[in-house]
């Protein structure tokens, strides 16, 4: 790096594959960046070993560089990420699974939680398993670009000036924090930051384990303190954006596995992101149903974005983000030869199977099992044993704060299924439209003939 570009993350396009709440564990986050790197780094040495030894070496012992590996000029490992593995390792406690649990029972209350995780699969409105006012737009406040700016002091410039861009236009995604950042001039984005800390601080001197009843204006104008309600239509100061959509393609635990005393269920999830505490929330609302202490049914009636849902957030002890999968190198587009070509296979698909992407190589993936073994699971397993006070606490505090009253429920309850069963009846609607439509196409050719 040469001495003009230290101290300023921009100017070497520094970007990572994703960022993680407090607590929780990477085994695998991917960071590009643009260096000066000696020509021969690579000759006989294709992971880069001796360049991330060379870095390790001023580095704490759990934090290392596992791997270096060249990329496209193009590649931005945010960007290109397409999706994030995560797995959460559970005390088998939680689920009443103990050593000398009888195996019949073991898997009964495994199947039993893993069809709870399903429910959270495919693409929903995630809204209620987030702090939601940081994916909303930040406030509107206009602004010009300092590009403008020396436009408006150059005479001699006659290009038009770009029309002054709002900030109302860009949605706030926790996870996509420093694009927003490039975006924002100076000013906005130390506003956004001491918004960010400041909500934050806020969460820290409350507590994770603690559940707070949200503060609600009704239509009428009254305030009340609510866990549950549903609202009809849209309120503005309480918005469901396209930023609280995400996609969830798999949500998977398997049986109890052990090291050394601790005894665990390895949670697994896969989507293309996730927002700040999604993954804990949704862990943290499977358990409360699986306890009875939350009905079955609000994990669908969570995922409506007309509901409103306080929701348990789980300890970030045991959750570590465990492997990223990258989209294809963007390379100059190259047309197939003919005998390259396969019948029914669309070009496009032919010419991306060509194109190579980042993954980890097997000598890599064994200093990062290595590292998992020798370091982060000694460190961890403490705390997601059945004795940590912190599950103990969030146990107890779980049974005591996460109910929510029978009426409040009750009420949210009905206006879902009613929601619901209007759905279904303007899509048949729909589909009965559809299908008596004629085809316009079909009938110009009968008349041209």
């Amino acid at each position: 790096m040469i001495e003009s570009n230290f101290g300023n993350l921009s100017k070497i396009s520094w970007t990572r594959s994703s960022r993680t709440d407090k607590g929780v564990h990477s085994l695998c986050t991917v960071i590009s960046m643009k260096m000066e790197v000696p020509e021969a780094a690579w000759v006989n040495d294709m992971d880069g070993f001796a360049l991330a030894d060379n870095i390790n070496f001023h580095l704490s012992p759990f934090i290392r560089v596992f791997g270096i590996t060249p990329v496209t000029r193009s590649f931005r490992a945010r960007h290109d990420c397409c999706t994030r593995t995560y797995d959460y390792l559970l005390p088998a406690a939680i689920l009443g699974i103990h050593p000398d649990t009888v195996p019949s029972q073991v898997e009964q209350r495994v199947t039993k939680f893993r069809s709870l995780l399903h429910l959270f699969e495919g693409k929903h409105a995630y809204h209620n398993y987030t702090i939601r006012r940081l994916y909303r737009p930040f406030p509107e406040k206009p602004y010009k670009s300092r590009l403008n700016d020396r436009n408006d002091n150059d005479t001699s410039n006659e290009r038009t000036d770009k029309p002054s861009t709002t900030t109302s236009s860009i949605e706030l995604d926790f996870l996509d924090e420093e694009d927003i950042m490039e975006e924002l001039p100076d000013v906005l984005a130390s506003e956004l930051v001491d918004e960010m800390v400041s909500i934050f601080a806020e969460d820290s001197r409350r507590g994770d384990n603690e559940l707070e009843r949200s503060t609600f204006t009704l239509p009428g104008g009254n305030v009340t303190d609510l866990k549950a309600w549903w609202l009809p239509t849209p309120n503005e100061s309480d918005k469901v954006w396209s930023s609280h959509f995400r996609k969830v393609i798999s949500f998977n635990c398997g049986m109890p596995e052990t090291f050394g005393e601790a005894q665990f269920i390895r949670i697994s999830i896969t989507g293309s992101s996730f927002m700040v505490h999604q993954i804990r929330k949704m862990i943290g609302t499977a358990i409360a149903v699986f306890h009875g202490l939350l009905p079955g049914d609000v994990i669908p009636i969570s995922l409506a974005r007309h509901s409103r849902i306080v929701l348990p957030l789980a300890p970030p002890d045991g959750l570590i983000l465990v492997s990223n999968d990258f989209m294809p190198f963007r390379l100059p587009s190259v047309h197939p030869k003919k005998s390259d070509i396969e019948p029914n296979k669309p070009p496009a698909l032919r010419i991306q199977e060509k194109h190579p992407k980042l993954e980890m190589s097997s000598a890599v993936r064994e200093r990062v099992d290595e590292f998992c073994a020798n370091v982060l699971m000694p460190d961890i397993s403490p705390l997601i044993s059945a004795k940590s006070s912190n599950w103990s606490i969030w146990i107890m505090n779980l049974e005591r704060n996460v109910k929510i009253p029978e009426s409040e429920i009750a009420e949210v309850r009905a206006a879902w299924t009613e929601w619901r069963e209007q759905s279904v009846r303007l899509r048949q609607m729909k589909n009965q439209i559809n299908h008596h439509v004629p085809d316009l196409s079909q009938n110009d050719r009968v008349l041209e003939s």
